[in-house]
């Protein structure tokens, strides 16, 4: 079957695109109402004691999120390890090897099969875009764990120039409203938040409740299997990769979304079913592909020589399943547990210090970029508008600004600086840079600043 439903997006699709959905918003509010339910119990029962630890000091957390239940009625899927190919996916023309490969195994072109999904993290999604359409059978799926280690990456860089490096806590937020209501209840917290004028109480409550709260209900999405809760929560966390210095990232939702709404009703649910997998049976304990075969590359890694050929490599690949059923028998036996597989989130919050003016509206602002980055990607329109990133502290506004003054020629040298430590593969792409306009090469400034904050 054709994976497609039409080749490209209608602008009222697109602009589907801009804001959450009401099913978003919903299972949103849901996660939230259950997590802040969870800190005003921890709290009711501090206030009740005579002398609570809150009021002398901020409450160490206790790294939980409560127990954890198990429920083992997931079928275990069985994976197929394909012999390793001595090809390192970080060029246009290694990428296109990598995909002739798959066309051939997977079974595309002997007509097996008319699509397939491939799971990868940030660099080679990217680079894949550019080629795509000379493969129309593949379906692409950023990895979960990758997504999520740049979603906490992001979050921690926005938030360490405000000041993270001591971070607050969570039950700061809401102790105030415990200590002084009978009756305290997470609906009417809420209430109670929107009321407050302090500036550095909302601009807490946003970077809590919204963005730390998006990247825990993605990791909760991911790891029970709930694709509406993983594409509420990347959503909701998105106008932070059009915020700062994300661009691969920024490329990667876009990307996806567009992919996913293109599809045909029945193949994305396919999709968004299995492209998380539980290999311990609990139904709470899914994983993204990437942190599968994460998993895989440290076993092959155990079974092969320091310095192997491709022959050890092939060996190791072949017995691999083999081995690590071998090992999940042993450890049966002898009633060891995984500690890995069982551990459970901490919840960080921060502190702050000084912020710039833009700080005051950043998600509108954020929002807003990040539909300018949807139109020019997607509805193809031009600008002559200089992208930036929302400046957080007074400091980065005044950077920002001595940017916007340098002359083309600064310009060139600040780049070509910053190009010196990336691979050959990249550095192609911003030759004949004394061509280029000065709004051109701010851009690529950005854009260079922003390919050294990736996760590789």
């Amino acid at each position: 079957m054709d994976p497609w439903n039409f080749n490209s997006l209608t602008e009222t699709n697109i602009n589907q695109l801009f804001n959450l959905t009401t099913n978003m918003k919903n299972i949103l509010e849901k996660e939230l109402i259950n997590y802040i339910d969870e800190i005003i119990d921890e709290l009711i029962i501090e206030k009740q004691k005579e002398e609570n630890e809150i009021d002398k000091l901020v409450l160490s957390q206790s790294g939980s999120m409560g127990k954890m239940k198990k429920y083992k009625n997931v079928e275990i899927p069985t994976l197929y390890i394909p012999d390793r190919i001595p090809i390192n996916p970080n060029s246009i023309s290694n990428i296109k090897k990598v995909l002739e490969h798959i066309y051939e195994i997977t079974g595309i072109k002997s007509g097996l099969r008319k699509w397939v999904a491939v799971v990868c993290d940030g660099v080679p999604y990217n680079l894949i875009q550019k080629i795509k359409k000379e493969f129309p059978w593949l379906i692409l799926i950023p990895g979960a764990l990758h997504k999520e280690m740049n979603m906490l990456k992001a979050f921690v860089e926005l938030n360490w120039i405000i000041d993270i490096k001591e971070f607050a806590q969570i039950q700061e937020l809401i102790w105030p409203f415990v200590q002084n209501c009978k009756d305290p209840t997470a609906h009417k917290y809420l209430e109670w938040s929107k009321k407050q004028t302090n500036f550095v109480y909302k601009l807490k409550f946003e970077q809590i409740f919204v963005y730390l709260q998006a990247i825990i209900n993605f990791r909760n999405g991911i790891q029970n299997n709930n694709p509406l809760l993983q594409n509420a929560a990347r959503r909701q966390f998105s106008p932070i990769w059009s915020a700062r210095r994300h661009h691969i990232y920024r490329l990667i939702e876009i990307t996806y979304e567009e992919q996913m709404q293109r599809l045909k009703p029945q193949i994305r649910n396919i999709i968004e079913k299995y492209h998380v997998i539980s290999c311990s049976g609990y139904k709470n304990q899914h994983q993204g592909l990437d942190a599968i075969l994460e998993e895989i590359n440290k076993t092959l890694k155990s079974l092969v020589p320091p310095v192997p050929s491709q022959h050890y490599w092939e060996i190791a690949a072949r017995n691999c399943m083999n081995f690590m059923k071998l090992r999940e028998t042993l450890f049966k036996n002898i009633e060891y547990i995984d500690k890995e597989s069982s551990r459970i989130r901490t919840k960080p919050d921060f502190a702050i210090e000084s912020q710039s003016e833009e700080l005051k509206n950043f998600t509108s602002l954020a929002q807003e970029k990040r539909k300018t980055f949807i139109k020019q990607k997607l509805l193809q329109l031009t600008t002559n508008e200089i992208w930036e990133t929302i400046p957080i502290s007074a400091e980065e506004a005044l950077s920002q600004k001595n940017e916007n003054n340098m002359t083309k020629e600064q310009l060139i040298v600040v780049i070509n600086s910053l190009l010196v430590s990336f691979p050959e593969s990249q550095n192609v792409r911003y030759n004949n840079l004394n061509n280029k306009p000065k709004t051109t090469l701010l851009n690529i400034l950005q854009e260079v600043w922003g390919l050294q904050n990736i996760i590789e």
